[in-house]
């Protein structure tokens, strides 16, 4: 089994915590990444619940057409 780990792509201007979308910026970068993962064995999408992430992960399986599992312990928490 294989594990890629992606960022969420560029967001809109916003604190570190704050749920916000992607920038445009943001949405090339996601499409980009969707492009290169179409040449791997990938089955599954987990996401974060926050929107940027969301955002990320359905651009992203714009490409790849399988399942995202939207799980709240991905979120990033301050420490």
């Amino acid at each position: 089994m294989n594990i890629y780990l992606i960022r969420h792509g560029n967001k809109k201007l916003g604190l570190f915590n704050e749920d916000v979308n992607l920038s445009e910026l943001g949405y090339k970068q996601a499409d980009i990444t969707g492009k290169r993962l179409k040449e791997y064995d990938i089955d599954i999408i987990y996401s974060s619940s926050l929107r940027r992430y969301i955002q990320t992960a359905e651009k992203i399986n714009e490409h790849l057409k399988v399942d995202i599992k939207i799980r709240e312990e991905l979120k990033k928490h301050l420490i």
